[in-house]
């Protein structure tokens, strides 16, 4: 009965899976990231302040 389980055990014990290691221990680079490429449909627009208060009072204006 007790070599049944050590053979279980050791069974077992081969069939899992190894974890994944670090890639700081194996050493290996992550992946090339392509460079960035700029386009001038995704240019940032220069925002204008928002004044909520008078969005608010413009609001409930019109609902009077």
């Amino acid at each position: 009965m007790a070599l049944g389980a050590v053979a279980a055990g050791i069974w077992l014990r081969r069939r899992q899976l190894q974890r994944p290691a670090l890639r700081e221990v194996t050493g290996e680079l992550p992946p090339q990231v392509p460079p960035a490429r700029s386009s001038s449909r995704f240019a940032r627009v220069p925002r204008r302040p928002i004044d909520i208060v008078t969005i608010v009072d413009d609001l409930l204006g019109a609902a009077r």
